[in-house]
């Protein structure tokens, strides 16, 4: 990443994985891999060349996301509204209420 001292990690070595023949095929594997979230498969088939940082942060989050989502799934959390969507006029109502507090605050 700009401005940091560490440096990007270098690509893994997939030696067991034969390149795709087709592009079509690598941009499939690694759908797959995204739909499955399955990062180590992700991992095989798309490397990430330095300065590949921001891409690696992405990555890691997406694929703690579906993690969590697994996890939710599998535990059989459900979850309930616990209130409703404010109307339109609530919402101009509440921002008419904060512009004024910022006023008063910022001394307008």
């Amino acid at each position: 990443m700009y401005g940091s001292s560490n440096p990007s990690p270098a690509p893994l070595a997939t030696p067991e994985l034969e390149p795709a023949p087709s592009p079509g095929e690598a941009i499939e594997r690694s759908l797959r891999a995204q739909a499955e979230g399955d990062e180590a498969a992700y991992r095989r088939v798309v490397v990430f060349r330095p300065p590949g940082g921001y891409m690696d942060v992405s990555l890691r989050a997406q694929f703690a996301g579906a993690r969590l989502h697994r996890a939710v799934r599998e535990c059989g959390v459900t979850g309930k509204r616990v209130a409703d969507a404010r109307s339109t006029a609530d919402a101009a109502a509440n921002a008419h209420a904060l512009e004024g507090r910022n006023d008063r605050v910022l001394g307008r």
